[in-house]
C-alpha cells in the first residue's frame, strides 16, 4: 500500500519526497501506524520519535528514520532497474476530520541523505493540511467483472 498523492524528485534524481495519504481504517491509532516501522523486515530502523515535540502541521506525529531495500522484480531487472538501498525519513500524523493519516516520506542514497536533510526538514516544516476536501477511504467492496 503506497498511496502517493505527490512526488518530488531532486534535479539529479538522487532524492525523492513523497506525500502520502492512508485511510484511517488501515491502522487503529497513530501509535499502531508508527509501530509498523519497528516490525518491517525489509527496513533497518535507525531512529524513532513520538513525543510532544514530534509534530506535522502542528499535529501529534511520529517520525522514523530507517534504511530500506528496494528489490527490483525480474521484469524491472530486464529493463536495467536494479535493487538498491535508501535511507528514509517518514513522518505521519492522524487527521481525524479527514479520517486519514497524512505522511511525508523522504528518500535518498545513504551516502547523500544528510546533504538533503535540510531541504527535507524545510519541506516537512512547511507541510500544511488545508480545507475540507475529500475523505480517503479504503474500498472494501467486492465487485466482479462479467
Amino acid at each position: 500500500l503506497r498511496p502517493n498523492i505527490a512526488i518530488f524528485d531532486s534535479p539529479n534524481g538522487n532524492a525523492t519526497v513523497n506525500i502520502r495519504v492512508f485511510p484511517q481504517s488501515v491502522y487503529e491509532s497513530l501509535t499502531d501506524f508508527g509501530n509498523t516501522f519497528k516490525k518491517k523486515e525489509d527496513n533497518t530502523l535507525l531512529a524513532y520519535y513520538k513525543n510532544s515535540t514530534t509534530l506535522l502541521d502542528g499535529k501529534p506525529a511520529f517520525r522514523a528514520i530507517y534504511l530500506t531495500t528496494y528489490n527490483a522484480s525480474l521484469f524491472e531487472n530486464a529493463f536495467g532497474n536494479k535493487s538498491s538501498t535508501a535511507k528514509a525519513m517518514f513522518i505521519a500524523t492522524l487527521v481525524p476530520e479527514k479520517k486519514s493519516y497524512f505522511a511525508v516520506a523522504c528518500f535518498a542514497h545513504p551516502a547523500v541523505f544528510d546533504n538533503h536533510r535540510p531541504v527535507f526538514e524545510k519541506m516537512i516544516d512547511s507541510f500544511r493540511i488545508y480545507g475540507e476536501g475529500p475523505i480517503i477511504q479504503e474500498d472494501n467492496s467486492s465487485s466482479s467483472l462479467t
